[in-house]
């Protein structure tokens, strides 16, 4: 019995130093592999929780609260963070409060909710107490402040955050910080169009990072030094900084700025009005374009494998194998989460999206090109083919007629999810070829469905597909023809599986689940253009398909309500299930009549 009891403690103690030493290089350190980092962390939460650790709870929700930010599910962030500020008490490190009013300031500013964003900076910095050792806190508030101010187009007090986070970063000689906050204070010169002042604090910026050594921020800034050269009409020194921006790309084998180089170099050489130099750069754009995309197309594989192992490494942690995790696994686990997703290391990535996001008045986007270019009209014409095949038609144009696009707020739109049952252990019994050419092949299909019932593909994320129905056209949400792709995707793999097996070969089977709600929708990044949704009505489609049935097509009420009374389905109600994050909520199968 005492051995017994023993050796329950001893296992408990064992998963508690697991979760001490994974939160602890999650702290110090960033992983490139964000869906593994964000499973380590909920893990350690929820051994925490288990053993009524508040503060290590909350410790944790912080460390997966970033990554899920970093992974575009910002909302669930936000409800970990809120969460966190609600159960925070004296017993806990003061600290980690801080901790969680950075993170949540960081997560609203990744959502666009600037009043929310400065809102929480307000409050924590007025609990800021001066005798806290880790001022960097206060520094990524200050930071976050300035930013959502000048997002809300409030540049007086923006500027005047910067000048005290300025200040306040050069006494505690904090260089990361004053990089940053140089690059913002230039950014509001040049939205203000004093080109020669934006260049000074850029310039400053600049000569820091070259010596700190810091890849991306020094190539964005000098990017967007040359755009900001050329709109001086400066344009020797603007092709000089493409040039250097290119040559830097070529020794980091970064094909992506390589191939941006050349599309600035060309527009450089178009508004001087040397027509036969701009043709030859966008002629080099479109080479390397091409070698990118089939340099994507085996990257794939690889991220695909990735998502295997953390899929396994995952239902291990779920299973509690703490005993048998040795030494090798652990250093494997620290090892492969580096450098922290915390709020100093967030400071970078705020910065940047704010500098590109704002400074859109000094920067011709680089469709401009094709469009005023009559010489290279077939190359634009090429161009705006692929950017169609990634974006809704209607964004497409807006990004090209006006260099942005706005997120929209849209009150009532349908969500289509659906996975692979069983993916990871039929990956494991194909060969990368075979399990690509596989799921290339549904994905087409689901491709040519979405296409008849003029629905919008989202994106894939490995084994799982993403539409919606009425956006970004409102006009044209039917949520029936959302079910009915649904199915003929279901049949789809349902023929697929009968003339698989009858060769002897792995069939996958699909779970498909669909919610209609509001979301809000828009495009993101700058590195690559992504149209996304966010809000929780993606959520509430995720566990649908979740709590859905092979071969099925799974809805919730709310779409049901919708569809009820056409004569094209039949419904069978489940009964409430309940939903991981959601409590019970009524579900029904639809199938044809």
């Amino acid at each position: 019995m005492f051995s017994s009891a023993l050796n329950a403690r001893k296992v408990n103690e064992s998963q508690i130093a697991w979760a001490d030493s994974i939160l602890e290089s999650l702290q110090n350190n960033k992983s490139e592999e964000l869906e593994n980092a964000e499973m380590l962390a909920d893990s350690a939460f929820n051994i925490y929780r288990r053993d009524n650790n508040l503060c290590g709870m909350i410790q944790a929700h912080i460390a997966q609260s970033a990554y899920l930010d970093a992974l575009g599910k910002a909302d669930e962030g936000v409800e970990n963070l809120l969460w966190c500020l609600k159960s925070f008490n004296s017993s806990c490190d003061s600290s980690k409060l801080m901790d969680v009013y950075v993170n949540l300031s960081s997560t609203y500013l990744s959502l666009g909710d600037f009043e929310k964003t400065i809102e929480t900076c307000t409050a924590g910095l007025n609990l800021w107490n001066i005798k806290w050792p880790d001022h960097k806190q206060k520094l990524g508030l200050l930071n976050n402040q300035g930013i959502a101010m000048a997002s809300n187009g409030d540049f007086k007090q923006a500027d005047i955050i910067f000048r005290n986070l300025l200040s306040e970063a050069s006494a505690k000689n904090e260089t990361v910080s004053i990089e940053l906050t140089l690059i913002n204070i230039g950014t509001i010169f040049a939205i203000n169009k004093n080109l020669d002042s934006a260049y000074f604090y850029f310039n400053t910026a600049l000569t820091s990072l070259e010596l700190s050594g810091n890849y991306e921020g020094l190539m964005s800034l000098r990017r967007n030094m040359a755009v900001l050269q050329r709109d001086r009409e400066k344009y020797t020194d603007a092709l000089a900084l493409f040039y250097e921006f290119q040559k830097d790309a070529f020794d980091h084998s970064d094909l992506q700025r390589i191939a941006e180089a050349e599309v600035e170099i060309s527009e450089t050489f178009r508004v001087q009005g040397l027509m036969d130099s701009a043709y030859a750069h966008i002629s080099n754009y479109i080479v390397y374009k091409d070698s990118l995309l089939n340099q994507e197309r085996v990257q794939s594989v690889a991220e695909m494998q990735e998502k295997y192992e953390a899929v396994k490494k995952a239902k291990e942690i779920d299973e509690l194998k703490v005993l048998n995790l040795d030494a090798a696994l652990t250093n494997e686990k620290v090892k492969r989460v580096r450098n922290g997703m915390y709020a100093g290391a967030g400071l970078l990535m705020l910065t940047l999206v704010f500098l590109f996001a704002r400074y859109r008045i000094i920067r011709r986007n680089r469709n401009e090109l094709f469009q005023k270019n009559i010489v290279i009209a077939k190359e634009k014409a090429r161009s705006d083919d692929l950017l169609k095949n990634i974006l809704p038609d209607e964004v497409a144009e807006e990004l090209k007629e006006s260099g942005k696009a706005k997120a929209q707020g849209f009150d009532l739109v349908t969500i289509f999810f659906s996975d692979f049952k069983g993916f990871t252990n039929i990956s494991e019994r194909l060969s990368p070829s075979e399990l690509v050419g596989e799921l290339d092949i549904c994905f087409q299909a689901f491709d040519r469905i979405i296409t008849k019932y003029n629905l919008e593909k989202i994106k894939t994320i490995g084994d799982a597909y993403m539409a919606v129905g009425g956006l970004p056209d409102r006009t044209q949400h039917n949520p029936v023809n959302m079910l009915l792709a649904a199915l003929d995707m279901q049949e789809f793999m349902v023929a697929r599986k009968i003339e698989l097996t009858a060769k002897g070969w792995l069939a996958f089977e699909m779970r498909v689940g669909i919610h209609s709600g509001p979301v809000v929708a828009g495009v993101v990044g700058v590195k690559k253009f992504q149209y996304d949704v966010w809000g929780d009505s993606v959520n509430t489609a995720s566990r649908m398909e979740s709590s859905g049935e092979i071969n099925k097509v799974n809805i919730s009420e709310a779409t049901y309500e919708l569809v009820k009374e056409s004569p094209l389905l039949s419904f069978e109600y489940r009964g409430k299930i309940t939903a991981k994050g959601k409590g019970e909520m009524a579900m029904y199968f639809v199938s044809r009549v």
